[in-house]
């Protein structure tokens, strides 16, 4: 049971910081209300599940190709530009519009284009074992579902907040929060870009 709480509250943890999906979740959950904003959150969760159980599964070896690397990285930051565009051009809702699929799908295409997710699942099992958890490959996919679950339990927390904290959004706070995102969006396509140069520069 110790080992299934470090692993949860580690998932909780590795969610709650602010980043793109995120920023998303609290754009999206403005306009949409609770189920928009939880299912960018879902949608995150299944691409970090695909690249969770691809390093599991022995095709680790993509990570140790710069050119693989790169390509994911560009399509990260192309898909960083656009949503900073429709951030920009978001408009004030003046009813609750039904949660869209694209809230699912944009949230797992941010997972997907994250060009070192699987870098950082390859390097799950020492994140584990730095937390104190012994011997973690022998019960891996326990443990990362447990991890997993904790982030889902974020995500439906900070929805639950973004919905309560919905009915005090004007047309100003609503500009601030777009413009916000999509600063937050554009800087980091700018440094994956960046990333993607020094990753090709070293390969």
């Amino acid at each position: 049971m110790r080992e299934l709480a470090i692993a949860f509250s580690l998932g909780m943890a590795f969610s709650a910081p602010p980043g793109i999906v995120t920023a998303e979740a609290i754009r999206r959950g403005i306009t949409g209300g609770f189920v928009s904003a939880v299912m960018v959150g879902i949608g995150s969760l299944i691409g970090d599940a695909v690249y969770a159980a691809l390093a599991l599964g022995g095709l680790s070896a993509l990570s140790g190709y710069p050119v693989a690397r790169s390509g994911v990285g560009i399509c990260g930051a192309l898909l960083l530009f656009w949503l900073a565009y429709d951030a920009l051009r978001a408009q004030v809702p003046t009813a609750n519009p039904s949660p869209k699929r694209s809230d699912f799908i944009v949230g797992a295409a941010l997972s997907l284009t994250n060009p070192w997710a699987i870098a950082f699942w390859l390097g799950f099992g020492g994140v584990l074992l730095s937390a104190g958890i012994r011997n973690p490959e022998a019960k891996l996919p326990l443990l990362l579902a447990t991890f997993l679950t904790g982030a889902l339990a974020w995500s439906l927390i900070l929805s639950l907040m973004i919905a309560l904290a919905k009915r005090f959004v004007n047309a100003t706070l609503f500009r601030i929060v777009s413009i916000g995102s999509a600063l937050v969006f554009i800087g980091t396509g700018l440094y994956t870009i960046w990333q993607v140069y020094l990753d090709l520069r070293r390969g």
